[in-house]
């Protein structure tokens, strides 16, 4: 399965989307981006709670 897409990561909560892997991704991201600030998203099912 593929893990990221031009509409933001993808995953199947539970499998390969779990908050140890969105804390990897959170941690990379921080450390190559040179911003000040970033955007934080989910939407509207209940599962997307534990990634915020």
């Amino acid at each position: 399965m593929k893990l990221f897409g031009s509409s933001g990561t993808r995953g199947v909560v539970g499998e390969s989307l779990i908050p140890e892997f969105v804390l990897r991704v959170a941690k990379a991201a921080g450390t190559v981006w040179n911003v000040d600030r970033v955007a934080i998203a989910r939407d509207t099912r209940t599962t997307g709670e534990m990634f915020v």
